[in-house]
C-alpha cells in the first residue's frame, strides 16, 4: 500500500488562529462570599430604613407617575411604602431593584410588580389586614396547613 499522508481539513476559525488561545489562569466565573451577601446591591439603589414608613395614594396617578413616585419615596429614605387605592391598575411598581416593604391595599392588575428584585411585595383587600407581627403572619400564612394537607395529599 502506498504511503498516504492524511490531511486535516482546517475549519474558518481555526485557520483564523481562534483555537490557539491559551486559556489558562482565565475564567469568567464570580466568587461570592455567603457571610457577605446583605452587601450585594445593584447599581443605583437607595439606602432605605423598613421602619420609616408613608403611604402613597395612586387613585388619581396613571402608572408612570406612580412609579416615578415610588422611586422619589425610596430615593427619601422609606423603606416601607404603602399603595392606597390601586384600583387594578397594570404595571405599578414594576422594575424596582431596591430593598423596600411594598404593600397594595386593594387590587392590583395583573402585569404589577414585574421585573423586581428586592422588594418584599405584600397585596391585600382593603378589607383584610397583613400582620407585619412575625407570629401573627405565621398564624395568618398557611404555611404549616398547607404543608399538612399537601402530604396527606401524597399519601393518598
Amino acid at each position: 500500500m502506498a504511503n498516504l499522508k492524511t490531511v486535516e481539513k482546517k475549519t474558518k476559525a481555526q485557520s483564523m488562529g481562534m483555537h490557539t488561545e491559551t486559556l489558562t489562569g482565565k475564567t469568567q466565573q464570580k466568587f461570592f462570599n455567603p457571610d457577605e451577601a446583605e452587601n450585594f446591591f445593584y447599581w443605583g439603589t437607595y439606602d432605605v430604613d423598613f421602619n420609616k414608613r408613608t403611604d402613597l395614594d395612586v387613585k388619581d396617578l396613571d402608572c408612570k407617575q406612580a412609579n416615578r413616585k415610588i422611586d422619589e419615596l425610596m430615593s427619601e429614605g422609606y423603606g416601607t411604602i404603602v399603595i392606597k387605592n390601586p384600583q387594578g391598575k397594570h404595571s405599578l411598581g414594576v422594575g424596582i431593584l431596591n430593598k423596600l416593604n411594598l404593600i397594595f391595599e386593594g387590587s392590583l392588575g395583573y402585569f404589577g410588580v414585574g421585573s423586581i428584585d428586592g422588594p418584599i411585595v405584600r397585596v391585600g383587600s382593603l378589607d383584610t389586614p397583613i400582620p407585619f407581627n412575625s407570629k401573627l403572619e405565621s398564624q395568618y400564612l398557611p404555611k404549616q396547613r398547607l404543608k399538612e394537607k399537601v402530604i396527606d395529599l401524597l399519601k393518598y
